[in-house]
């Protein structure tokens, strides 16, 4: 049996889906192994699609390209 209360909001939300020419850009927002990759708060990496990206508590995104070519990103 599954109670929903009233007011409550599932905290389950869809995976984003990057789409071939589609990039994510992720900074680490505290020190944190992403797999076998170790991530120092204030990181910055990006992803490329196709994929579908699981998020973590430990990452903001930072920028999203779509449909387009990054040439270059100046920070």
């Amino acid at each position: 049996m599954f109670c929903c209360y009233v007011g409550y909001k599932s905290g389950i939300k869809p995976l984003p889906v990057l789409k071939p020419n589609e990039g994510l850009q992720l900074m680490a927002i505290v020190d944190h192994m992403d797999g076998d990759e170790e991530r120092k708060s204030g990181d910055l990496w990006q992803l490329e699609g196709p994929l579908t990206y699981k998020p973590t508590p430990y990452t903001v995104c930072q920028f999203f390209a779509n449909n387009s070519t990054v040439i270059g990103l100046v920070l």
